[in-house]
């Protein structure tokens, strides 16, 4: 190979357009010129190919420099000399690398000053480094001796750094610094990490080690693996293992300290990848922790009874992997006991308590399939599979939020959505998905029939959905957020097993609103025509404006695009940047179009949201009527003529528009009516109450803000099946407001200024076929 340096003058307008700023900086006051001592280059580092090649580098300076290699460079690098001056280009060639990537330093140093400055050259090899432990806990018998780690690794142990943590010490060594260390040598041999080990002395107590492994690769990048080593007392006991009963029946709600060598074993349930895993925390108005998923696990028993919440101190400790079974050692953790339901945590794990951990497939898993009706407290943190279910919002993704306020769009007012589900038996429940979730709005339809879903059943609070316990008015912190006892966290996208296709559903639809059919809208009431047949119409009571207007007020948003999302390249976005409708909103109609698959005014800065033209919610401003001293209402027409059924259902979407602090209607209240008659209240049968949440606000975003709309679920009476005409209201309740500060105030009461707009973006009637 040749070794040379081409050296070559640049332009000065070149290196004026790199020091100008520089020049126009240092201008001496009487006008002298200042003289300058410059050395640089076009770039810092350049990652080159396994072969062979040359590349040309500029430099710029006024002075003599030298030129030096580093890394043994001189090995695959060639320049032709080591003493330049002046601006040029600095030609390098470099060999073949028929071994792992390797670096080398071009160190270029000023003769008469201090300048100085490094071009980094990184190759990539033909080779790439293994280093990879198959399992990272391993067992040592009491009486010591030689351990066996599976390792796969093509480098030479003697270019890693292999240091010891004492556990139990607290003390941590090279193998050869101290006597007493009881892992006294690790060899590789055959494919295996071999450690020899001494004896335990004490009778009782066990011992643990933890093996740190660095390899640092040819361009200076750390490759880690760490081998937990966990060795049984004197009497060759690793402590007395007990079973998952034991374990609740030792905890209290104030937590307690594990001190005997027990462990239990088990199956874990949970994804550590999902994102999905624990509640992440809203800690201030604008901070989520978001490594409370990174540190949960969820732990069931072999026989999936009875399961655990795991929590590990750091992320690091989280080595459980999905469907492997595993024994931990509890002495040392807290055990802490939560009520109503009742649910027990052991925080405190950390990786060194794994004592064994073999990894499965889903199908070890017992087996364990409920109707929701069915599910106790020992369900909770046991992966069940609930059967006969259906997502029955027929629109929208599992997080489908208005991403300014979530981690795509760097924001961070939002921890979770809570998606609706119900089952065949009339029952309901919701699915929680963290804004962690890579999966969670990729663009995907849900599906839109049934079938069975499965994940981990939990009890978490979610205050963007209830705030209040009850509709008792009172705020108890303790309960506030409570939208049923239990609900389920999936683990993969795989954990939906429900059909696509709305024909393989065991329910039927009976009316159904997804948008606004402007084309059906009636002069006469301003009503509009079901999305789903002919069979229903919805119209709002208050009429005394434009009939656009009643349906539709200023600034209604849906956030029902299916995605990819994201606008924000920070660190702390998972997501990237996704700005355009790709995919539509999930809205596929009976003709099979992709309903608004082309609507442009939608996620152009990637948050997801849809502007108001599209018609996909309808809204009003005015709720309460102060002549009659009641609310306004949604009024739905439908008819059950020749419809039989063991279940009828109500399904609705529902929010309070943010903005200004007005009075918007927090207590609803559902009815139901043979007649219609707005005037005749006695015509009017009560069904349920229920709450209405706020959109956010970005200069104030409450706990009790949602940056969606909350969906819900009402059985209805059957002795509303077979009737030629049936009218369901949705009204206010009382008077009651929120301020726009806070959610309730005792003296805030509904606007009437046409100010406080609620909207709706979806409602169904159904039945079971």
């Amino acid at each position: 190979m040749k070794r040379f340096i081409k050296y070559r003058p640049i332009q000065l307008g070149a290196f004026l357009g790199v020091f100008m700023l520089s020049l126009a900086a240092c201008e001496l006051d009487n006008g002298d010129e200042a003289y300058f001592e410059e050395l640089g280059v076009d770039g810092k580092t350049y990652t080159l190919s396994s072969d062979a090649g040359d590349l040309d580098i500029k430099v710029y300076s006024n002075q003599n420099y030298n030129i030096t290699l580093e890394n043994n460079a001189n090995e695959w690098i060639a320049i032709a000399d080591s003493h330049l001056s002046g601006d040029g280009t600095l030609h390098v060639e470099y060999d073949f690398n028929d071994g792992f990537p390797r670096m080398a330093k071009i160190c270029l140093n000023a003769d008469g000053s201090n300048l100085s400055d490094t071009i980094y050259l990184k190759q990539k090899g033909v080779k790439t480094p293994t280093f990879k432990l198959s399992k990272p806990n391993m067992t040592v018998h009491g009486y010591g001796g030689e351990v066996k780690a599976e390792l796969d690794m093509n480098i030479d142990i003697k270019d890693l750094t292999i240091r010891v943590d004492y556990t139990d010490e607290a003390t941590t060594s090279t193998l050869s610094d101290n006597e007493n260390n009881w892992v006294k040598d690790i060899t590789y041999e055959n494919g295996f990490l071999v450690i020899q080990t001494d004896p335990n002395p004490d009778e009782r107590a066990i011992r643990t080690a933890t093996v740190n492994m660095v390899y640092i690769d040819g361009w200076e990048e750390e490759i880690k693996q760490q081998l937990f080593l966990m060795q049984a007392n004197a009497k060759d006991e690793l402590g007395v293992e007990v079973s998952f009963m034991d374990v609740r029946n030792s905890g209290d709600v104030d937590g307690v300290t594990v001190t005997d060598d027990i462990y239990i074993t088990g199956y874990v349930v949970s994804d550590r990848f999902s994102g999905n895993a624990g509640d992440n925390t809203q800690t201030t108005q604008n901070t989520i922790d978001y490594s409370i998923s990174q540190k949960t696990a969820y732990v069931e028993s072999i026989d999936g009874h009875y399961g655990f919440c795991i929590e590990t101190p750091t992320a690091e400790d989280n080595i459980f992997s999905r469907y492997s079974k595993v024994q931990i050692l509890l002495k040392g953790t807290k055990v802490t006991l939560e009520e109503n339901p009742e649910r027990y945590t052991i925080s405190g794990v950390t990786a060194s308590m794994v004592m064994s951990s073999t990894e499965g497939t889903a199908a070890d898993l017992p087996v364990k399939e409920k109707h929701m009706k069915d599910l106790t407290d020992e369900d909770i943190y046991t992966y069940v599979t609930l059967k006969d279910c259906e997502l029955p919002v027929r629109k929208g993704s599992l997080t489908p939020i208005n991403e300014g306020y979530a981690n795509s769009a760097n924001g961070h007012r939002c921890a979770k959505y809570a998606t609706l589900m119900r089952d065949i038996n009339g029952n309901s429940m919701y699915i929680y998905t963290n804004t962690t979730c890579p999966y969670r709005r990729d663009g995907s339809r849900l599906p839109y029939g049934s079938g069975n879903m499965s994940g981990v059943i939990v009890y978490e609070l979610f205050t963007r959905f209830e705030y209040m316990e009850g509709t008792s008015g009172l705020i108890d912190e303790e309960k506030a957020g409570e939208i049923g006892r239990y609900q389920i966290r999936h683990m993969s996208k795989s954990d939906f097993k429900m059909a696509d296709d709305f024909k393989n559903s065991f329910s039927g639809l009976i009316t159904e609103f997804r948008y606004i059919d402007t084309k059906g809208i009636r002069k006469e009431d301003g009503s509009i025509p079901s999305t789903y047949g002919d069979n229903g119409r919805l119209r709002h009571t208050y009429t005394k404006h434009q009939i656009g207007n009643g349906l539709r007020g200023n600034g209604i948003y849906d956030y029902a695009y299916l995605g990819p999302i994201g606008s924000s390249t920070a660190a702390s976005n998972i997501f990237g940047i996704h700005k355009g409708n790709e995919n539509g909103f999930g809205i596929i109609l009976e003709d099979g179009t992709d309903y608004l698959r082309n609507y442009t005014n939608v996620n152009t800065d990637g948050k997801g949201n849809v502007d108001g033209n599209a018609w996909l919610a309808w809204s009003n401003p005015y709720w309460w009527d102060e002549e009659h001293n009641r609310g306004y209402a949604w009024v739905i027409h439908f008819s059950t003529q020749n419809i039989t059924s063991d279940h009828l259902s109500m399904q609705l979407s529902v929010s309070n528009q943010g903005g200004v602090a007005v009075g918007r209607p927090r207590f609803w209240k559902a009815e139901w009516s043979f007649s219609g008659d707005m005037d005749n209240d006695n015509d009017w049968h009560y069904i349920t109450s229920y709450t209405v949440p706020d959109m956010v606000v970005w200069a104030n975003t409450l706990i009790s803000q949602c940056p969606g709309y909350k969906a819900i679920d009402v059985e209805l009476p059957l002795n509303l099946l077979g009737k030629e005409n049936v009218y369901i209201r949705l009204m206010p309740e009382n008077n009651k407001a929120s301020n726009g500060s806070s959610w309730i105030d005792a003296g805030a009461t509904i606007s009437v200024k046409g100010n406080a707009h609620s909207s709706m973006n979806y409602f169904a009637i159904r039945y079971n076929k």
